[in-house]
This record gives C-alpha cells, structure tokens and sequence, in this order.
C-alpha cells in the first residue's frame, strides 16, 4: 500500500483489495499525473487518462482480455451468433441475466484506452475489432444508445479477472457506431481491501462496479 511520501501533495487516496490467490490490485488517486507503482516488474500499471501502460506482461497473467461478460438477457442471441463467426469462441449462460463469450484467442491491450467508428477502424485495435464487428453484425436488431460489457482475462494461474470494458453507442446508423475499448479493473470485486488517504472520500476518487466473477470452468481446451 502507497503512502502520503508517494504522492506530490496531500490530495491522494488508494484503495488496496486482494483479486485472487496471489493477484492483488491497488487503485490510486492524485490532483495532478499519475501514480507510477515501484514494484517494477511485479506489477502491472495502468492510467487510461494519461495512456499510461506499464509492464502490461506479468508471468503468466497479462493487460488482455479472452472473455466478455454480459448482462442483458438481449445479448444472449447475439453472443451465440457471434462465436459462429469467431474461430473457437463459446457462449456460456451463466444465468437468467448473464451470458458469458469466450474466446480461443486473448487480446492484448495495445494502449489503456482505445475509441474508434466503424467506419474508420484502427490499426492498433484489430483484434478487439474482430470482437466487435461479430458481435454487431449478428444477433438482434442494434437498440439506439449505449451498450457496456465487462472483458476479462481467463488465466490457469489467477482465474477469472475482469480487465476493462468493451461499449459501443449506436446512433441509428452502423458505420457510424463509435466504440470504445478500456482496461480497468474497477469490475473487480474485492476482498482483503484496505483504504488510505485523506482524499478516499472525495467524488474523484473513480466509482467501483464490481461485478461477480464466473465460477464456471474455463470451457475452451488450451
């Protein structure tokens, strides 16, 4: 856990919480830049804002995602059309309201946030493109508006571990569907979790979502 030493003033805050056996994840807050973790290798450091990616390799554990998870019941059709069309994908249901895709495939965070339109693509988001064009060209018919899923990371050492989100706003017309692509750990529930720093009760510290992991095995062979 940081202390008041790490930060350049006293507008700081962290929040510490155990992800799973021996993955941990450390939440920072600071009125100006970043805070840049001393663990060196041990740890992988991320700051959308700043498109600020450290070490995003980590033994076996890396800044990637081979799963969305989604919880509207009008994704389900969508879900099983779309691993038609990616190589080795699988649906799971994991529930009334939650269906899982998982892919053959991990995709690597390039940078910690990524926004582009159909229409425009972007050389640094292939993989996660495949992802979306599947999943937009299947399924029901688009609802004008938002829509958000949890990504995630599948690994034999930690699990499952929620790693960003993955949304798209639809205006009407497909070309023209922005999306956005963003590593995150703020869907992670946490345990174990200690909190320090004047500032943890300010509105700016970041608005945790946790969502519940899957507890299903992992149904892709590797």
């Amino acid at each position: 856990m940081p202390a008041e030493r790490d930060f350049p003033d006293e507008h700081w805050a962290a929040r510490l919480g155990r992800v799973g056996p021996s993955l941990w994840q450390l939440e920072t807050l600071q009125k100006y830049g970043y805070y840049a973790p001393r663990g060196g290798p041990e740890s992988i450091a991320v700051q959308a804002g700043y498109d600020f990616l450290q070490n995003p390799t980590l033994g076996g554990f890396f800044a990637g995602w081979n799963y969305v998870l989604a919880s509207e019941p009008s994704a389900r059709r969508r879900f099983q059309e779309a691993a038609s069309l990616l190589e080795g994908a699988r649906v799971l249901q994991l529930s009334q309201e939650q269906d899982l895709l998982c892919l053959r495939t991990p995709i690597r965070f390039e940078r910690p946030r990524l926004e582009w339109k159909l229409e425009e693509g972007r050389s640094d988001a292939t993989g996660a493109a495949s992802v979306v064009e599947a999943l937009l060209a299947s399924g029901p018919e688009l609802r004008r508006g938002s829509s958000t899923f949890v990504v995630g990371l599948w690994t034999h050492a930690h699990g499952w571990v929620h790693t960003g989100t993955l949304a798209w706003n639809f205006t009407g017309w497909l070309p023209d569907t922005t999306v956005e692509l963003e590593a995150s750990g703020l869907c992670n529930p946490l345990t174990e979790e200690q909190r320090a720093g004047p500032y943890f009760g300010s509105n700016h510290m970041p608005s945790r979502t946790p969502t519940a992991l899957p507890t299903v095995p992992w149904p892709l062979e590797r």
